[in-house]
This record gives C-alpha cells, sequence and structure tokens, in this order.
C-alpha cells in the first residue's frame, strides 16, 4: 500500500494542474531546437540530440536503457543518457563542506559546468553521435535547412570555430527554454498554493519526505522536478530509528 501512495505522489510531480499557455520560442530558441532535432548532425544520419533525450519522455532515453545506442549500430554509450529537462538550473560543480561532498555539474560525472559547454561532446563521441571532429558538424550546419535562420541570428561572416561556438550556444538557448523547463506539474502549481494534494496525494508526499527517504537523493526546495534528481556524488550510510539504512546515489 505505501508502495500505491509513493507512486501517487510521484506521478502527480509530473502531472499537469493546469493548462497553462506556453510562450512561444524566440528566434534563436527555435534555432537551438531545429538543432537540437536535426538527425543529420550524427555519423551516419539518423541520430539527434533528441534521439536520446526524447521530449515525450522528459527529454530522456525513450526506451530506458541502462545505456544508450548511439549512431553507429550496436554501439553503446558508456552510461545511458540523463534528462535535459529543466538542465539549466543544475548548478557548477563545487564542493559542499556541509555535505561533505560535490554538487552540480553537467553529465553523469559532473564533467562540464556549462549548457555552452555539454553539446560539443555527443557530436564527436564514437559511441554516440560519432562524428570524426566537430568542423564536420559546422559542415552539415551550413547544409541545414535552417542555415539561414542561423545566419539571421549570428551573422554571415562567421568562421568555422565561431560556427562550433554558436551551435553550442544555440542548443544551450533552447535547454534554457521554458519548452525544456515548463514548471507545469501539480507539485509546481501546489507549492504556488494554486491547488491542493488529494489524501493519497498528501500521503504519498509524506512518505516521499519522511520514512521513505526519498528525499535524501531526491531533494525538494522550489522546484518538482529540477530538485527531484540527484546533484551530488556521495555515497553513504545512515541510522534512522533504530534501523539501518542504506541510501546509495553515487554516480560512476
Amino acid at each position: 500500500m505505501r508502495f500505491v501512495i509513493l507512486s501517487v505522489y510521484v506521478v502527480l510531480a509530473f502531472a499537469s494542474c493546469s493548462q497553462e499557455q506556453k510562450e512561444a520560442l524566440n528566434e534563436k530558441e527555435l534555432l537551438g531546437k531545429a538543432i537540437f532535432f536535426d538527425e543529420n548532425l550524427s555519423e551516419p544520419a539518423g541520430v539527434s540530440c533528441a534521439t536520446c533525450h526524447t521530449p515525450e519522455v522528459g527529454f530522456a532515453d525513450k526506451y530506458s536503457r541502462v545505456t544508450s545506442e548511439g549512431a553507429v549500430k550496436g554501439l553503446f554509450s558508456n552510461r545511458n543518457s540523463m534528462t535535459c529537462a529543466y538542465s539549466a538550473y543544475v548548478p557548477a560543480l563545487y564542493y559542499n563542506e556541509e555535505e561533505e561532498t560535490y554538487v552540480g555539474g553537467l553529465f553523469w560525472d559532473g564533467r562540464v559546468n556549462t549548457l555552452e559547454e555539454q553539446p560539443a561532446q555527443p557530436f564527436v563521441n564514437p559511441l554516440e553521435m560519432a562524428n570524426k571532429d566537430f568542423y564536420r558538424v559546422v559542415e552539415k550546419v551550413k547544409v541545414a535547412s535552417y542555415y539561414p535562420q542561423f545566419i539571421k541570428v549570428y551573422g554571415a561572416s562567421l568562421s568555422d570555430d565561431s560556427i562550433h561556438a554558436c551551435i553550442n550556444d544555440a542548443i544551450a538557448t533552447y535547454e534554457r527554454s521554458e519548452e525544456m523547463s515548463p514548471f507545469t506539474s501539480k507539485f509546481d502549481a501546489w507549492q504556488e498554493g494554486r491547488c491542493q494534494f488529494t489524501e493519497k496525494e498528501r500521503a504519498g508526499y509524506e512518505l516521499f519526505k519522511d520514512k521513505g527517504l526519498c528525499a535524501e537523493c531526491h531533494m525538494i526546495f522550489f522546484a518538482s522536478f529540477v530538485k527531484l534528481f540527484p546533484f551530488g556524488y556521495s555515497s553513504f550510510i545512515k541510522h534512522r530509528n533504530r534501523r539501518k539504512s542504506i541510501v546509495l546515489w553515487q554516480r560512476k
């Protein structure tokens, strides 16, 4: 029964409480979205950022695989594709002295700190999008249908290195957009006082915070989806209610 109640709470964290209107994407966000969904930017073609970060499942791997398959059939990345939804709110990597652990950073191991740094790596990872180098990606963008929009946003007189930087900037801009961080779940609305939990949802919320120990890793601060993911790197054991509870959340 506790599992059922807790499941109700987790569902409400992602369920919409109201039909809110999203703001339309601006020109740079639309450009970033076009690049994000472009399946011609892998080698061989067929894999885009959205292939492994699918909007319908929270910009994560739609197959929920342990590791995600790359552009080359049969080759899998070292880790699965984590969600990039709400990634704009992930802090830069730092050491939290109070918790005695590292917090923040993008990728599972926190190896980059900004959304502009992050897109560059999957494009040239042989296990992911498998381009020989980023200049190959630049050449593909130059012949893409959205390249006139690219020129409109960034200008025409750009070196390949500048285009490289602009590609990363456009993707980062889209990842900061409301489309990728909508804050429209029922939990968000509840935090803002715009709706109420059902009895089961309230019970699930209390389990999530306390006896279930979920909130030890999936911390709840100001937003449902953002802080329902661990940004820390430690493994620890806690004693609670005379019962040893092992909580492991170490990223590998």
